[in-house]
């Protein structure tokens, strides 16, 4: 029965995100993808576009993809959205494989598939340019099992050879700007692993080799994350001190919204009419279960046995740091609870729900873990269920979208910005006058 958790159980996954992205989506172009199409698809052939000093910005893989979409689907998004479905099933089977590997319940990988496969992430999953997200973080994953094991002294072959390619590839091809996510993880792993000598085969040569084999891909990647142009509509030029002055309570609102919504979507949470200061207090529970599985990890010897809870749960941790870092400049303390982060948000949200399980009861106040889980679980599914009745809703949205992408010559300014989501509608129609040369996409031919 276990096995055929770990095993079956992503599979069900990825026909339930396939039969969502069917029942919300179409095959239509907007927002992003504008700014995809007018800097590659002229020439999609071409690695010209690519040859700037911000390349690794702009993940060097999905070139390869671009090409594949155009010849095989004829620039499909709906093609992407499915890619990252798959991405999204292989972070579920590397995970239940673990599950497996630890003897974990068939209840708590079913747990695990909920929380991996709810519909809070419902923007990256209907919006196909984050395909490469999802498999960003299922290689994040896989570093995490394959260090795992060879730190317990049960390394397959070639497994030390992976430790030094798998970062170089993720970092310079695939991760973006989610590679400070990964780093920051092992880095902080590796490093007190090192001090504490809880890996068994870890030398000051293999410590070494393990921190610059992510250090020296990061390095090159923050170069060229430097040399990027960066646009933020909506953004505030004021100083990160002048609008935390103006309004004391932004920061806090901001970041015990961004744990909240680990229990409650922002959008479910803004139709239920839940006010701010309870998302604050799931907020506050989140971040206490944070601290308590911390503690826990070290308190039971549990980081000891195994490090792949704790680095999901640095996964996390960082991932609200680096968001609020970088979206303060927005002035909205609901910003950080979009469902674009639920992806990052939720390592951290595995990484408890595995400690709790596997901790010793002699360390753990059962009653309270247990409670955390189901408060969890319950909001994750309150927020699937509800992306499940409205998915007609965002199909007649979308369906609005292909009317307009194909009648784009005939519509206004204000309709292309408004119903397109790109800001600019002379690229807007530049793009979807590419796309209606090459008879891609909404101009495909049937």
């Amino acid at each position: 029965m276990k096995k055929l958790s770990a095993r079956l159980l992503p599979v069900l996954g990825f026909l339930f995100l396939t039969a969502y992205i069917r029942s919300a989506t179409l095959d239509v172009v907007y927002t992003d993808y504008i700014r995809l199409i007018n800097s590659y698809l002229p020439n999609v052939f071409s690695f010209k576009p690519y040859l700037q000093p911000d390349i690794l910005t702009r993940t060097p893989v999905c070139y390869i993809e671009r090409i594949l979409n155009v010849l095989l689907f004829r620039y499909s998004t709906t093609a992407d959205m499915m890619l990252g479905a798959a991405g999204l099933t292989v972070s579920a089977l590397i995970i239940g494989s673990y599950a497996l590997k630890k003897n974990l319940s068939a209840a708590v990988t079913f747990a695990v598939m909920l929380i991996i496969f709810s519909l809070d992430k419902w923007e990256m999953i209907t919006n196909g340019t984050g395909w490469v997200h999802f498999w960003a973080f299922a290689c994040f994953y896989y570093h995490f099992l394959v260090y795992d094991r060879v730190r317990e002294g049960r390394g397959k072959k070639g497994d030390e050879l992976k430790l030094c390619l798998i970062p170089v590839v993720t970092v310079l091809f695939i991760s973006g700007s989610y590679c400070p996510v990964y780093v920051g993880s092992l880095a902080l792993v590796y490093l007190l692993d090192y001090l504490k000598q809880y890996n068994r085969t870890q030398t000051l040569k293999t410590f070494i080799r393990d921190e610059t084999f992510i250090i020296i891909p990061f390095i090159l990647y923050l170069i060229s994350y430097m040399m990027s142009s960066k646009e933020y509509a909506g953004a505030t030029s004021d100083s990160f001190m002048t609008v935390m002055t103006s309004d004391p309570l932004l920061g806090f609102k901001m970041i015990f919204k961004s744990f909240g919504s680990m229990v409650i979507g922002g959008e479910t949470a803004a139709e239920w009419g839940i006010p701010g200061a309870l998302v604050c207090l799931f907020g506050l529970i989140v971040i206490l279960g944070y601290a308590y599985a911390i503690y826990l990890n070290f308190k039971s010897g549990l980081y000891k046995e195994s490090a792949f809870p704790m680095l999901l749960i640095l996964s996390g941790l960082i991932s609200h740091g680096i968001v609020f870092v970088t979206r303060w400049i927005f002035k909205s303390d609901d910003y950080m609870m979009s469902s674009r982060y639920a992806l990052q948000f939720q390592s951290g949200i595995l990484g408890i729900l595995l400690t709790f399980v596997m901790t010793d009861r002699k360390y753990i106040i059962k009653p309270l873990a247990a409670a955390f889980i189901v408060l969890i679980l319950a909001g994750h599914l309150c927020t699937t269920g509800r992306e499940i009745r409205i998915a007609k809703y965002r199909k007649e949205n979308f369906e609005n979208m292909y009317k307009v992408a194909q009648n784009y010559r005939n519509e206004n300014d204000e309709t292309l910005k408004k119903v397109l989501q790109y800001h600019d509608p002379l690229k807007t129609r530049d793009a979807l006058k590419i796309l209606e040369e090459n008879d891609w996409n909404v101009f495909r031919k049937q």
